[in-house]
């Protein structure tokens, strides 16, 4: 992406923490178009063209740029809203941050643009969905033909045999259950809260269904575990939010953000049905637990969401492998190069767009279930 002119929408705690140093590479910063309704998002920012603007009336035309191969990224909680506005600025090339989408009615009009603007390019950027891209080669998402195959290594710091495409069955038996858990705690615990009070406010885009689930639902859906939406029932969903000394949970009502939620679904997988349990949210608590369990007949698969995101291979009957990605700079620079490999046409991605709608269609499932309940 080198040769690209970049414009970033929304300078919040994913700029600031996870994509303004690798930005920082592409390109020329200082023509970085930086767009943000806050003046102290700035702060302490050197380089770019600011624009303190709502996203909606941008002061600037394509004119601000030396050609139109301009790379929008859009970081805000209202993500739709800024890719409508930037298409119509006749922007064409997209990374949109997770969830990508609110809810299953913004699924369809997100469908809708790119079946009416066919030239558009949309990269849904999912850490999640990168940190565990050892387990695509695995499932068979991925094969050795796939530039992608070269980010992976084993243990010993070499490139995984073609022999270990499509090799899941065979080092950990029959799906049996699959567990996923972020309960976050210290800084990204209810203390995150203060500085992103949305998550708790706001009735569209707040909740940890949307900020966390996709970090769960997403990486399944790649790697073919979760077929689609229609192959999930939910059994079990409770949501809560805090009680009013910050201590405690209480249910939640229906049109509240959630803090934490606990749910337990059905996939149907290869005509079996497999548990899915998910514990999501945020805790006062000073530790945490972030990571996927995937257990099968013969074996299990385990995998933390936090540096160094390693992804292990216990197998009964077969020698234990430990995967992890190439890059020692961190995910983001990765998601940013399969950005460019999604704009240039890579045979057979998508940009993760059905990984997150079709999580963002089984969070509506969950809340669904939960207000019933």
């Amino acid at each position: 992406m080198a040769r690209q002119e970049l414009m970033v929408v929304g300078l919040g705690a994913v700029y600031n923490e996870h994509l303004g140093a690798p930005l920082a590479l592409i390109g020329d910063p200082r023509r970085h178009v930086l767009i943000d309704r806050e003046q102290k998002r700035f702060d302490g920012i050197q380089n770019g063209i600011r624009v303190i603007s709502d996203v909606n009336f941008p002061p600037f035309s394509l004119n601000t740029f030396s050609d139109r191969q301009v790379v929008a990224i859009i970081a805000t909680p209202d993500h739709l809203t800024s890719l409508i506005s930037l298409k119509d600025l006749g922007i064409q090339k997209f990374i949109i941050e997770k969830p990508l989408v609110n809810n299953s009615q913004e699924v369809d009009v997100f469908r809708n643009i790119l079946m009416v603007n066919p030239h558009l390019k949309v990269y849904a950027l999912e850490m999640c969905i990168t940190k565990l891209l050892p387990l695509y080669l695995l499932t068979g998402q991925i094969n050795p033909d796939d530039p992608r195959w070269q980010w992976v290594e084993d243990q010993s710091g070499r490139i995984l045999p073609r022999n270990f495409f499509n090799s899941f069955e065979s080092r950990i038996g029959e799906l049996q259950a699959i567990e996923g858990t972020l309960s976050e705690g210290g800084d990204y615990g209810t203390a995150d809260l203060v500085e992103r009070s949305w998550l708790e406010k706001d009735k569209l885009r707040g909740g940890m269904l949307l900020d966390l689930g996709t970090h769960v639902l997403g990486p399944l859906v790649t790697a073919g575990l979760i077929d689609s939406p229609d192959s999930i029932q939910v059994d079990i969903a409770k949501r809560y939010v805090l009680g009013e000394n910050r201590r405690s949970f209480v249910e939640a009502k229906a049109n509240q953000p959630e803090i934490y939620v606990h749910a337990l679904l059905g996939i149907k997988y290869q005509g079996r049905d497999i548990p899915l349990t998910m514990t999501l949210g945020k805790t006062y608590f000073s530790g945490g637990m972030w990571g996927l369990k995937i257990s099968g007949s013969n074996g299990e698969i385990s995998m933390g969401f936090l540096p160094p995101q390693k992804v292990n291979i216990a197998s009964y009957n077969r020698n234990n492998i430990q995967l992890g990605l190439k890059n020692e700079n961190g995910v983001y620079p990765l998601s940013l190069t399969e950005a460019e490999m999604c704009f240039r046409g890579l045979k057979g991605f998508d940009g993760n767009q059905k990984a997150l709608l079709d999580s963002i269609i089984i969070i509506d499932k969950i809340k669904a279930a939960s207000n019933k309940a």
